[in-house]
């Protein structure tokens, strides 16, 4: 599909603003070509952008759009978070009140 999705804790904080941003997950076909093009460099420990590469494409299926940016649907991101590092599980038990709290926000 040759598509990037952001997704992970830059959702979180621009749609429900629960938690700040230390980490972006970025959605991409291909790590390795995306890491190059974005000047990216590994990093054993500290690292503060994780490539995922997506099982299918429903996360680019059902993005929504903000400032030229595709962003992951909150479910998805949930779903990131609570299988993600650090305070990713709870920052997903933050996101999913949230969620519940505003439904008529994140539903549409």
């Amino acid at each position: 599909m040759g598509s990037a999705g952001v997704g992970g804790y830059v959702q979180v904080a621009q749609e429900a603003p629960v938690s700040a941003s230390r980490v972006v997950s970025i959605y991409v076909d291909d790590p390795e070509v995306f890491a190059e093009a974005a000047d990216l460099r590994p990093a054993d420990a500290g690292a503060n952008v994780l490539l995922l590469v997506p099982r299918d494409d429903y996360v680019y299926d059902v993005p929504w759009l903000d400032q030229g940016i595709r962003f992951a649907a909150l479910p998805q991101v949930v779903a990131d978070l609570l299988s993600g590092p650090g305070r990713g599980p709870a920052e997903a038990e933050a996101l999913m009140s949230w969620m519940a709290d505003n439904p008529e926000v994140w539903r549409g």
